[in-house]
């Protein structure tokens, strides 16, 4: 399957085919990621803002329709930190029923070396501690815990 970048008239189905099923997915595994009402406008205004910018990526594999997509952005580096900037994978979504053809794996690959080309020197994620399914395909990709994030209800 073909890994390519998101293209300006692929922003709904972007939305509605990978981005809404994912977080409802993650709304499942954690009430705290439920959406909110006016959630979709808000998703298709953001993807096409990130079209433009120079320090963001969306990709997208193709099948019968969008299949999966993945997003990512560069974070500099705090100026007090000796560490270069980072690669944040925001985002790697592969439909149910494609799910386990190294899909994920590929869309990886695709946004490290993004991430590479423009002068990162790591990536880094965030999974939910519930999200098992995820949490595979970064592993076998290098990824580690590193930190642990903690949340409370106020």
């Amino acid at each position: 399957m073909d890994v390519r970048r998101l293209e300006s008239d692929e922003v709904e189905a972007f939305v509605d085919d990978l981005w809404l099923p994912l977080a409802e997915e993650m709304a499942d595994l954690d009430p705290f990621n439920a959406l909110a009402e006016d959630a979709r406008e808000a998703a298709v205004e953001h993807r096409r803002d990130r079209l433009d910018r120079e320090d963001a990526v969306d990709y997208v594999v193709e099948g019968r329709g969008l299949v999966a997509g993945a997003a990512a952005e560069i974070r500099a580096a705090p100026p007090v930190l000796r560490h270069g900037d980072g690669l944040r994978v925001n985002e790697v979504y592969v439909r149910p029923e494609c799910r386990g053809r190294g899909i994920a794996s590929e869309l990886l690959t695709e946004l490290e070396a993004w991430g590479r080309m423009r002068g990162c020197a790591y990536a880094g994620l965030s999974v939910g501690r519930r999200n098992e399914t995820a949490q595979a395909p970064y592993r076998e990709h290098g990824y580690a815990v590193e930190r642990r994030q903690m949340r409370k209800e106020l």
